[in-house]
């Protein structure tokens, strides 16, 4: 199976990404993310599609699989293109400890889909692109939401353990392209502050009209 790239514009310039850094790598996710009950992938990927796939995976299924990755490629294309154009992505400097390898410095890049899933890359492949856990039943609102919050959490730590690969992350430097969206959630579901201000005015206008028939009537009285 080929691996597909996608084209970012950064503030550092064009960034071409492969979506995944081989198959074995993607086959591993398909089974921690893409087929996990507890993340609605299927709400981009197709309800039934997806079922048909993870069944078929036991089986090693090359031709599901990829099926599969071509819709999760435009998936991530679409996710990638909303975070960068915003701008909400954080590009965070830190260097990796590893029993094995020892220290090696290393930039991640975080970015938040509209649909609320992040995508973790490095500066040659997408590393990574999952929901917040347990959140299948959660609207678009809280979801992006959620995934905001985990990034700039994961982001302000100088030190965190990534137990999966036994890694001890050292925070360096972070760079926001967009301070302001990382202080306040830039929430493309949130409904409009000016839709509340109208809500409130009409309601002001009943209020008065009742108010002033209250009067005509005690007058009249």
């Amino acid at each position: 199976m080929t691996m597909a790239s996608i084209r970012v514009t950064l503030h550092t310039g064009d960034c071409p990404l492969r979506v995944f850094a081989s198959p074995r790598h993607f086959r591993a996710h398909v089974h921690s993310h893409f087929c996990n009950n507890g993340e609605p992938w299927s709400r981009l990927l197709g309800q039934q599609f997806l079922r048909k796939v993870c069944q078929n995976m036991g089986r090693d299924d090359v031709s599901s699989l990829k099926a599969l990755y071509a819709r999760v490629v435009e998936v991530v294309r679409d996710g990638v293109a909303f975070s960068a154009g915003l701008p909400l992505y954080a590009v965070v400097e830190q260097i990796v400890t590893t029993a094995n390898a020892g220290e090696r410095q290393r930039i991640t890049i975080y970015f938040i889909a509209r649909e609320g899933f992040v995508i973790v890359s490095d500066r040659d492949s997408i590393r990574t692109a999952y929901f917040p856990p347990d959140s299948v039943r959660h609207s678009a609102h809280t979801l992006f939401k959620t995934a905001w919050k985990m990034v700039k959490s994961k982001c302000a730590k100088n030190q965190y353990v990534d137990s999966k690969y036994a890694a001890l992350h050292t925070r360096i430097a972070v760079h926001y392209e967009n301070a302001a969206n990382w202080h306040q959630c830039p929430n493309p579901h949130a409904k409009p502050a000016e839709g509340k201000a109208r809500h409130a005015s009409v309601r002001a206008d009943n209020d008065n009209d009742r108010w002033q028939q209250w009067i005509r009537r005690y007058e009249t009285d």
